[in-house]
């Protein structure tokens, strides 16, 4: 169960742009290309997990599992989401466990958008984020 009065809030900024890394969404490449970063969550206590994405764009999330490969997105795949949070914004709760490493990818949901966002990790313990 999560305890809101017991979270701690690990926040992290970037932003989609001409520099950022592009990749297919299906095999075929039918949607176009799509703007994304990969980021590593470390987490160090076991619990339940809120991630939440704030843009003025229309942003998508993905979890994985272990591996995030830009040629197969759908494999290692846990978890995604486009509007769950409200405004067009991702949004996961799910439960994450120390030992297992979870890469979330932020992209959008329409090809060739840039633009900046926050993800807020409300937890029990603060998340560190690694930039692939």
């Amino acid at each position: 169960m999560i305890n809101p009065l017991l979270d701690v809030d690990s926040i992290y900024s970037s932003s989609l742009n001409d520099s950022s890394k592009m990749f297919c969404r299906e095999i075929n490449c039918s949607q176009g290309y799509f703007y994304y970063q990969s980021i590593d969550l470390n987490i160090s206590k076991d619990g339940y997990y809120t991630i939440r994405c704030y843009s003025n764009i229309d942003t998508y999330g993905y979890i994985y599992n272990k591996t995030f490969n830009y040629y197969l997105p759908s494999e290692n795949i846990l978890s995604f989401n486009d509007d769950y949070g409200g405004n067009s914004q991702f949004l996961f709760n799910m439960f994450l466990n120390s030992l297992t490493k979870y890469i979330l990818v932020v992209t959008t949901y329409s090809s060739n958008v840039k633009g900046s966002y926050s993800i807020i990790v409300s937890g029990p313990e603060y998340v560190t984020f690694i930039v692939q």
